[in-house]
């Protein structure tokens, strides 16, 4: 078993996760360059290298952190049974999956490059938990990573350790309902909406307002009916930036 505690270490020492752009403006993300260019750019070759390693791999686990307001779930590539059951086998309350693009179609910009996608394409099973928060040390999100950790491990039977029993989970798929602002400014988000909400059609998710007048910029809204599983409560946005992710309960 060989572990990464951090991928990307010069995006880790400006507390980001993107590379500064004085080392690498053009490809500053390193889950967009899988599985990487030995001829490239810093991040193209620092994968590459790490590709090394994952291509021998039986399994990939991509652990992730997200916003403080996000449903905690596993991802998986849509197809590949043994990612779905070893994703189940981690044990959050919600899976995610895409697209059969998901795959890597050369039509969907969103998810080339990133180190599932790369994994699928080489036939390796790959999961990518997404737990909280990003923002600060949540012990509570640490100890249900250790538990899916030592599920899916006791699982395969790497550690003699029987898996805990697999809650009722919730399959999501993401169809590409991402919802970003079209105005800068502040936002202030719904406060009757909630990650876990089904919302409709057209649903207000929030408000950008000019932050020197206060007048409304734009109304947010959701492109699709579905679950949201991401908001944000940042108050400064930019345009263009995500501000929620919607998914479609499967």
């Amino acid at each position: 078993m060989i572990v990464v505690p951090i991928v990307n270490t010069l995006a880790f020492d400006h507390a980001s996760y993107v590379t500064p752009q004085a080392i690498d403006a053009v490809n500053p993300n390193c889950n967009r360059v899988w599985p990487g260019d030995d001829d490239g750019t810093v991040q193209e070759r620092m994968v590459a290298t790490l590709w090394q390693l994952i291509e021998t791999a039986d399994l990939v686990i991509d652990l992730h952190t997200g916003t403080a307001d996000m449903l905690e779930h596993v991802r998986f590539q849509s197809g590949d049974q043994e990612s779905r059951r070893l994703a189940s086998t981690f044990g959050t309350d919600y899976l995610l999956t895409g697209t059969a693009i998901d795959h890597g179609g050369e039509g969907d910009e969103t998810f080339q490059g990133k180190l599932r996608t790369a994994a699928a394409r080489a036939g390796i099973p790959a999961i990518v938990p997404e737990l909280s928060n990003s923002r600060q040390i949540d012990h509570d999100a640490a100890r249900r990573g250790v538990r899916g950790l030592r599920n899916v491990l006791g699982k395969l039977g790497i550690i003699r350790e029987e898996p805990a029993a697999t809650p009722p989970q919730t399959l999501l798929r993401h169809n590409g309902g991402r919802i970003g602002t079209d105005r800068s400014g502040i936002f202030e988000s719904n406060p009757d909406i909630e990650v876990g909400d089904h919302v409709s059609q057209e649903a207000e998710l929030g408000t950008v307002y000019c932050p020197t007048t206060f007048k409304k910029r734009q109304s947010v809204t959701t492109t699709d009916a579905g679950v949201v599983y991401s908001l944000t409560r940042e108050s400064v946005v930019t345009a263009g930036e995500k501000v929620a992710c919607i998914a479609v309960q499967v």
